[in-house]
């Protein structure tokens, strides 16, 4: 990623859940205003209605995980804006 980054984990105050993370990126690609946010899908009341787009960290999937589909995989936080993909 360009440039120099800072992230932000949000929890949940009740539970201790990941929620969404904050990413202070000026310079990349996705932010708006300076950052950009990534959404964990199990925050949302109804995880099946959201269809996966990418794998993302394709690297650092572990040795036994098969990715058995034909989505785009991207290695580390290097996303192609949404219009790209």
């Amino acid at each position: 990623m360009p440039g120099r980054s800072t992230t932000f984990d949000n929890y949940s105050g009740l539970c201790g859940s990941g929620l969404y993370g904050e990413f202070i990126a000026p310079d990349h690609r996705l932010a708006r205003n300076g950052r950009y946010f990534s959404v964990r899908v199990g925050t949302f009341d109804d995880p099946e209605k959201i269809r996966p787009q990418i794998h993302q960290f394709v690297e650092e999937t572990l040795t036994w995980f098969d990715i058995a589909d034909d989505l785009p995989r991207i290695a580390g936080n290097t996303l192609p804006h949404p219009d790209q993909r």
